[in-house]
């Protein structure tokens, strides 16, 4: 029995060509997987990312509550009768409320 060129052109079409199908669909698959993947970890990153920020905001401002606290006390140690407008006109404690933290400390 003799194959002919048509009949081994009709098989090689017929698998080659759902072959290909399937590796489009693979590859359209892994692409939207990769690009669905990308928008979930960036979307993950920015909340952990903010809540950290928020953290560190939080413990920044106790530990100025808490420096700001130990002068005033000190402070009224040594006059019952301090003002706010003392502490005002206070270099150290206005050196000790107004400080800057961050990327442009």
């Amino acid at each position: 029995m003799r194959v002919t060129p048509k009949i081994i052109a009709i098989v090689l079409v017929a698998s080659l060509v759902p072959l290909l199908v399937l590796a489009q669909l693979t590859i359209t698959g892994i692409l939207q997987y990769g690009a669905i993947a990308k928008e979930e970890v960036t979307k993950t990153s920015e909340q952990y990312l903010t809540r950290a920020g928020q953290e560190v905001v939080r413990i920044k401002a106790e530990e100025l509550a808490k420096q700001v606290g130990i002068y005033v006390k000190q402070k009224l140690a040594e006059n019952p009768n301090l003002t706010t407008r003392d502490l005002m006109n206070d270099p150290e404690f206005l050196r000790i409320a107004i400080q800057t933290w961050g990327p442009n400390e």
